[in-house]
C-alpha cells in the first residue's frame, strides 16, 4: 500500500502548484477515460500539461486522436459562469466546442499533420458562455505538441480574447461624430483656461492647441500643429518626450511628463505636461487631451533634492542586488543563487523558506520590516525598507535595502510579491567616510595659512576659511555678495578681478589673478594671488574651488630684486673679467660690454659659443656645463676662447646658481677671467714636477732593491753565526760551565733577533713598494687564517678570541692579513703572568658626509701601557719594554700603520696599565 502511495504521488508531482485546474486534474479518475490512469501518460505530455497549468497566459490543450481538452486557470474566466467549465476539462473537442468546431476542427487536423503553427489576431467566434451563445473576439496560436514518437500528440492553444477591444473600436467611430460636434464648443473654453491646453488624434497628431501654448512659446498654429510642437522642447528633453508620447498613446495609456518648454523670450522654463485618453460611448479611441502646467519654480525648488536622490541611486546601482519572489498563497520563495549567498545561505539549497528569509533580521529592525511588507499589501503601494541582518554562515552584519511590489489578480487579492535586495553596507560606511572627509576639509582648510573659498556656478561664494573671514572683519561667507567685493578689492583691480571671473565662468576653465584686497585690521591693501579651478559634478559644470595666497612680501622682495639685478649690471660692466648671466635652463639673458672689446662681439647663444672656444675644448666644457644645469653644482671649467685678433687664450670660468627662498634655481651669473699666463706657467712647472716624480720613483726602485740585498747580505752571517754557535752547544755542551752555557745562550737569542728585525726592516720596506691591487676582502676569512698562522701560540698561552659580524670591504688581501696578523701576536705577545689572554674584536659601519667607514676595535686584557705613549708605539724601532722580556723587532705596530694608511684610514691606540689595550682602526668600506 506504501508502495501505491509513493507511486501515486511521483505520477502526480508534475501538477504541483496548478492552481484550481492542477486540483481539478488530480479529483479525475482517468483510468475510466480513453487517456488512462495518470501514470502512463506520456512524458511529453505530462510536461506540456505541467508548463500550461502553472503559466499566467491563457492556454489551452487538445491531446489525443479524441482531442480530449485541457486548460489553466487563466483561460478559464474566458469560459464564463454556468458555461463549459468545469465540465469541459477531459472532454473530447468535438463536445465541448461543438457550435464552432466545423471552423476549428480544420486547424487542429492541419497542425496535427505536420503542417505549420497558425496564428490568427481578432477572430469572431460565438461560443456559448454564460448560459447562452456569446459573440466573442480572439487573437490565438495553435501549435504542435511533439510526443515520444516524433510526431505532433496534441495542440497547444495560446490565446488572448480581445472582444471588448474590438467592441470599443466600433464605438470609437460615432464617439468621434460626437466629438467633432462638440469640438468648438471645447476650443471655445479651453481658450479662456489659465493653462495650455491641446488636443491629438489616434495618430498623436496634435490637432489643436489653445492660445495659452501660443502665447508662451510664440509659435503660430500652424507652425505647433501635427508634431510640430515638438520643436518648441529644449533639445535635451526632446527624443525622451517624444518616445514616452508615443509610446503612451500606443498602449492608450494616461500620460505625464516633464520637460523643458521654449518661452516667447528665448528662455526655457520646466513644465508639467499631463493627458489622458480620449474614447467615445463604445470605448473606441479618439486620441489625447492634455494640459500643460508651468511648474518651473517649483522644478529649482526641487533641483537640490533630486541630485541628492540621484547620488543614492547611483551608490545602490553599484552594489550587487539579490532577486526573491513570494508565491502568496503557496507560502514559497524563490530566491537567486546571490540572495541565498548575501544572506550566509549555501546558494544550492532548495528548502528555504519566507520564514529564513526573515530569520536573519536582527530582533530590532525585524518588526518594523515586517509592518512594512503588511503596509505595502494594505495600500498596494510599493515595499521599500532599510533593515540589518545578521548572516546565516559567518554572523556578519550587513544593511540591508529591500524593494518590492505585490501583484494582484482580478479579485484584487495579492498572489506574488517580487523585488529585490541590495547590500548597502559599502554605502553606509561610504556615507559616514564622506562625513568624516567633509569634517577633515573644513578643519584643515580653517587650519591653512591661505584662503580656502568655494562658489557655485554663478561665482556666488558657497564657502570660505576663517583665515579669509578674519582677513576681511566677516562672520560669515553669505556677507560675501556682489557689492561686497567693491568695499574689499582694490579701486583700480576689481573691473579686472570681474572680467577674469565672468570669463572663467563662460568658459568653465581655470582662472589665475593678483590683485590688492584690504585688510580689514589695519585697513591697508595687500597684494594676494588667487587661483580657482572648476568643479564638476555628475559630469556637470558646478562651480569653483580655490585657494588665494598673501603675496605682499614676495611683491616688494620682486621690487627689490629688480632694483638688485640693476646694480648687478652696474657692477658688472666695472669688472674686468667677462661676465654672464642665463636663466635656469641655460638660456643667455645677458653678457657685459666686456665681452664686445675682447671678442668683437657679445655671444648670445649657443653659435656664439661654437666660435668662441677652441674647437678641442667645446665639447668637453658643454658636458661640464650640462652637468652643473642638471645637478645645480657651480660650475668651473678652464678653456681657450678666441679674441678679436684671432688667437686663443686660456680662461678660468665659473658659474654659480641663483636660488629663491624655495631653494629653486632662477638663473646661473658666471665670469671668466684671463688665466693665459698663469697657464703657460703652470705647464712648466707640471713638466718639472713630472721629470722629478720620475727619478723619484727610479731612487725608491733602486732603495727596495737595496733592501731586498741588504736583507739577504745581513742574514747570511747571521745564519752562520746561529748554525755554528747551535754546534758548539750541541758537541761541547756538556764540557761548559753554567757561566759559558749562559753565554752561548745570549748567543743564539741575539741572533734570532737579529734574523726578525732584519724579515720586520724587508717587510716595512715592501709594504710601500706593493701596487694597488684592492678587492672585496671578507676581514672574518682574514681573522680565521690568523687563527691558523698563530694556533700553537694561541694554544700555548690559553688564549680565546673572539670575533662576529666583521664586515667586508676593498683592500689587499696580503697587507690586510699583515696588519691583523700583527695586531693578534702583539696581543698574545705582551701579556700578564698567569692571566689567560682574551682579544674580542668587533666593528660598526658609519656614513660620514656620504662614504661609508667601517670603525673596527680591538681589545685585550694584556699588560697595556701609559696613555702617553699611543702615538710612540707606532714608530719604527719603538720598544716599550725591555728586549729580554718581550721579544720582537719594533717594527709591527709601524708596519700596522702603514698598511692602515695605504688603506686610506688611520689607526689610534688606548691603554691602562694591567688593564690592557685597544686599538680602533677606521677604514674606508669602498676604495
Amino acid at each position: 500500500m506504501q508502495a501505491n502511495e509513493r507511486v501515486g504521488q511521483a505520477a502526480f508531482g508534475f501538477l504541483s502548484g496548478g492552481g484550481e485546474m492542477g486540483n481539478l486534474i488530480r479529483s479525475i479518475d482517468w483510468s475510466q477515460t480513453t487517456l488512462g490512469p495518470i501514470e502512463t501518460w506520456p512524458q511529453s505530455f505530462r510536461t506540456t500539461l505541467s508548463i500550461i497549468i502553472n503559466s499566467k497566459f491563457p492556454t489551452f490543450l487538445f491531446w489525443g486522436e479524441d482531442h480530449i481538452c485541457f486548460y489553466n486557470d487563466a483561460f478559464r474566466p474566458s469560459l464564463g459562469e454556468n458555461g463549459k467549465h468545469p465540465h469541459a476539462l477531459g472532454k473530447k473537442g468535438a463536445e465541448v466546442w461543438s457550435e464552432i468546431w466545423d471552423y476549428i476542427k480544420p486547424m487542429i487536423d492541419q497542425v496535427l499533420s505536420g503542417g505549420e503553427s497558425i496564428l490568427s489576431e481578432n477572430q469572431y467566434f460565438s461560443i456559448y458562455r454564460n448560459g447562452k451563445l456569446e459573440n466573442s473576439y480572439w487573437t490565438y496560436c495553435y501549435s504542435p505538441v511533439i510526443d515520444e514518437s516524433g510526431k505532433p500528440g496534441g495542440v497547444f492553444v495560446s490565446c488572448t480574447e480581445t472582444t471588448e477591444r474590438i467592441l470599443k473600436e466600433a464605438e470609437q467611430k460615432k464617439e468621434e461624430e460626437i466629438l467633432k460636434e462638440s469640438q468648438e464648443r471645447f476650443r471655445n473654453m479651453a481658450d479662456n483656461v489659465p493653462v495650455m491646453i491641446w488636443v491629438t488624434n489616434t495618430k498623436g497628431y496634435c490637432t489643436y492647441l489653445n492660445k495659452q501654448w501660443l502665447e508662451f512659446t510664440g509659435q503660430t498654429l500652424e507652425e505647433a500643429e501635427g508634431y510640430g510642437w515638438a520643436n518648441a522642447l529644449h533639445p535635451d528633453d526632446r527624443e525622451e518626450t517624444m518616445q514616452g508620447f508615443l509610446e503612451a498613446s500606443h498602449y492608450r495609456q494616461p500620460y505625464e511628463n516633464v520637460y523643458r518648454l521654449h518661452k516667447w523670450d528665448g528662455s526655457y522654463e520646466w513644465v508639467l505636461d499631463t493627458a489622458i485618453p480620449r474614447f467615445d460611448e463604445q470605448g473606441i479611441f479618439l486620441g489625447y487631451i492634455g494640459s500643460v502646467t508651468n511648474i518651473h519654480q517649483r522644478r529649482v525648488a526641487e533641483k537640490a533634492l533630486e541630485e541628492t536622490s540621484r547620488h543614492l541611486d547611483i551608490a545602490t546601482t553599484a552594489a550587487h542586488v539579490g532577486v526573491w519572489s513570494l508565491d502568496v498563497n503557496a507560502n514559497i520563495l524563490e530566491w537567486t543563487p546571490l540572495h541565498k549567498r548575501m544572506w550566509g545561505y549555501d546558494e544550492h539549497r532548495s528548502d528555504l523558506t519566507y520564514e529564513d528569509w526573515h530569520e536573519v533580521i536582527l530582533p530590532a529592525d525585524k518588526e518594523k520590516t515586517l509592518e512594512k511588507v503588511e503596509s505595502a499589501r494594505l495600500q498596494k503601494t510599493q515595499y521599500d525598507a532599510y533593515y540589518r541582518i545578521k548572516r546565516a554562515d559567518d554572523g556578519a552584519i550587513r544593511w540591508i535595502r529591500s524593494f518590492g511590489q505585490f501583484f494582484y489578480n482580478a479579485r484584487g487579492e495579492p498572489v506574488t510579491f517580487t523585488g529585490v535586495s541590495i547590500d548597502i553596507t559599502e554605502q553606509k560606511l561610504i556615507e559616514e567616510r564622506i562625513s568624516e572627509s567633509e569634517e577633515r576639509f573644513r578643519t584643515l582648510a580653517d587650519q591653512a595659512p591661505m584662503w580656502v573659498w568655494m562658489a557655485d556656478e554663478n561665482m556666488y561664494v558657497t564657502y570660505t576659511n576663517k583665515e579669509l573671514l578674519s582677513f576681511l572683519g566677516l562672520s560669515h561667507y553669505t556677507e560675501l555678495t556682489d557689492l561686497a567685493w567693491e568695499k574689499f578689492v582694490h579701486p583700480d583691480d576689481i573691473q579686472k578681478l570681474y572680467k577674469v571671473f565672468n570669463n572663467a565662468v563662460k568658459k568653465q576653465k581655470p582662472f589665475a589673478i593678483e590683485c590688492r584686497i584690504k585688510n580689514a585690521a589695519t585697513g591697508k591693501y595687500e597684494w594676494y594671488f588667487a587661483k580657482g579651478v572648476p568643479r564638476f559634478e555628475h559630469n556637470k559644470f558646478a562651480g569653483f574651488i580655490g585657494t588665494a595666497l598673501n603675496i605682499h612680501q614676495q611683491r616688494k622682495q620682486l621690487a627689490a630684486l629688480m632694483e638688485s639685478e640693476s646694480r648687478f649690471r652696474v657692477l658688472a660692466e666695472a669688472l674686468p673679467q667677462l661676465v654672464w648671466m642665463t636663466d635656469e635652463k641655460g638660456k643667455q639673458l645677458y653678457a657685459s660690454s666686456r665681452w664686445k672689446e675682447y671678442a668683437g662681439f657679445r655671444p648670445m647663444g649657443h653659435e656664439s659659443w661654437v666660435q668662441l672656444v677652441h674647437p678641442e675644448d667645446l665639447d668637453r666644457i658643454v658636458q661640464v656645463w650640462e652637468q652643473s644645469l642638471k645637478t645645480g653644482d657651480v660650475y668651473k671649467a678652464e678653456l681657450r676662447l678666441r679674441d678679436s685678433f684671432g688667437e686663443y687664450r686660456w680662461h678660468s670660468v665659473q658659474g654659480g646658481p641663483v636660488r629663491n627662498e624655495k631653494g629653486e634655481i632662477t638663473r646661473w651669473i658666471g665670469s671668466l677671467t684671463d688665466i693665459h699666463d698663469q697657464k703657460t706657467l703652470s705647464q712648466k712647472l707640471e713638466e718639472q714636477v713630472r721629470k722629478r716624480t720620475k727619478e723619484l720613483q727610479r731612487s725608491n726602485e733602486d732603495l727596495q732593491q737595496f733592501a731586498h740585498v741588504a736583507s739577504h747580505d745581513l742574514k747570511e752571517p747571521v745564519r752562520k753565526i746561529k748554525t755554528f754557535v747551535g754546534r758548539l752547544k750541541d758537541e761541547l755542551g756538556e764540557n761548559f760551565d753554567e757561566k759559558a752555557q749562559l753565554y752561548i745562550n745570549r748567543v743564539l737569542n741575539a741572533a734570532n733577533r737579529m734574523i726578525v728585525m732584519i724579515d720586520g726592516v724587508l717587510t716595512y720596506s715592501t709594504v710601500t713598494a706593493l701596487e694597488e691591487m684592492f678587492e672585496p676582502v671578507d676581514l672574518n676569512e682574514i681573522m680565521k687564517s690568523v687563527e691558523v698562522d698563530l694556533e700553537l701560540v694561541i694554544q700555548h698561552k690559553g688564549a680565546s678570541i673572539y670575533y662576529y659580524n666583521l664586515p667586508t670591504i676593498e683592500g689587499a688581501p696580503i697587507l690586510l692579513h699583515q696588519l691583523f696578523y700583527n695586531l693578534v701576536n702583539n696581543a698574545l705577545k705582551f701579556t700578564r703572568p698567569d692571566v689567560p689572554p682574551s682579544i674580542t674584536i668587533t666593528a660598526k659601519v658609519e656614513n660620514n658626509k656620504g662614504q661609508e667607514l667601517v670603525h673596527i676595535y680591538l681589545h685585550d686584557n694584556g699588560i697595556g701601557f701609559e696613555q702617553e705613549f699611543a702615538e710612540q708605539i707606532f714608530g719604527t724601532f719603538t720598544r716599550l719594554h725591555s728586549k729580554d722580556k718581550y721579544e720582537g723587532s719594533g717594527l709591527g705596530l709601524a708596519l700596522c700603520k702603514n698598511i692602515v694608511e695605504r688603506h686610506g684610514g688611520t689607526i689610534q691606540a688606548k691603554g691602562r696599565p694591567n688593564e690592557g689595550a685597544t686599538f680602533e682602526i677606521t677604514l674606508p668600506v669602498k676604495r
